[in-house]
């Protein structure tokens, strides 16, 4: 983890926070530098191993995930964090009102790769509260839902799941299930149906070649796709050494089997571009991080205002 990773840090937390967090990034460790057994708040969903060594050094409360229960209660989380110095922080919001009752914060170690997504790292600069998130937590669990939506779509895997419940809801699958079904060669053949076709020799088209982006063409390797890749932040000499090759959004769209979108959320606004692209085109997923700042993407669905959702219908 490079000091890239803790831009949000403020001046006077970087010393001890970056130089340690950088050769070990453990929350365990990183609580082991403030001296004596800090108040701790975890609202994270935390290994019962995890939960017995920060007893240890700490002294420990667990709200909401942390607890086995679901999201805090506003008040509840309100009491608890007026005296905490460290925050473990899961998925609650943590706002400058949050903030403001925390007087002996020093520290949010969130669990998120993104952690502007619910904290207001602006307003924890401002109080001298240093945010660390974990960066990479999920790359490679995002990579791999990315390429179960590819064979998903690409095998029609959804519709003929339905379409053999429909057949039989008790689904079972013997000599008898299949009688009656016509195998030929006609419009309604389950075979032509749902066969669907081959990743293989078929272009990827990735948008945004951070960390998230290259574990999924690493991935997508394996099915030998060739890739093709848009990030106007990533020098194309890197990106060919890589083994992928850079490219315009037009052209990628234009060409890709199946597009997937890994570009950042940012507060930019978006252009109105309806690129042309191939009949075959999938759109797969569209996660929320590449690790650089985009700022002229408008896609087809996704999370939040990343996306246009009439666009996408009048595309797809």
């Amino acid at each position: 983890m490079n000091q890239q990773s803790f831009r949000w840090l403020p001046r006077k937390a970087k010393t001890p926070i970056i130089r340690f967090i950088s050769s070990m990034p453990s929350s365990i460790d990183a609580i082991r530098l403030i001296s004596g057994r800090p108040r701790v708040l975890a609202t994270a969903d935390l290994s019962p191993e995890g939960i017995a060594s920060l007893r240890e050094i700490s002294e420990l409360k667990l709200l909401g995930w942390a607890a086995g229960e679901w999201f805090c209660d506003r008040k509840q989380l309100m009491d608890a964090i007026a005296e905490a110095e460290v925050v473990i922080a899961g998925y609650e919001c943590f706002d400058e009102a949050l903030l403001a009752a925390a007087p002996q914060l020093r520290v949010i170690l969130s669990v998120r790769s993104a952690p502007q997504a619910n904290i207001d790292v602006a307003a924890a600069t401002a109080r001298g509260i240093a945010v660390v998130h974990t960066l990479g937590r999920t790359d490679h669990g995002v990579a791999e839902f990315t390429v179960a939506l590819a064979l998903g779509l690409t095998r029609h895997l959804i519709p003929a799941g339905a379409w053999i419940r429909s057949r039989s809801p008790d689904f079972d699958a013997g000599e008898d299930f299949f009688r009656g079904t016509v195998w030929g060669r006609g419009a309604s053949s389950p075979q032509l149906a749902f066969t669907g076709i081959e990743l293989h020799g078929r272009p990827l088209g990735i948008v945004g070649f951070g960390a998230i982006g290259r574990v999924v063409a690493e991935k997508f390797s394996g099915f030998g796709m060739s890739t093709i890749v848009h990030d106007p932040y990533v020098d194309s000499a890197e990106l060919r050494t890589l083994g992928v090759e850079p490219i315009s959004l037009d052209e990628l769209l234009g060409r890709s089997a199946i597009v997937t979108l890994h570009a950042r959320l940012t507060n930019a606004r978006h252009d109105r571009r309806r690129p042309a692209r191939s009949d075959g085109a999938r759109r797969v997923s569209h996660q929320h991080r590449s690790g650089r700042p985009y700022r002229h993407w408008r896609a087809s669905t996704g999370l939040g205002s990343r996306t246009d959702r009439w666009g996408r219908a009048r595309r797809l």
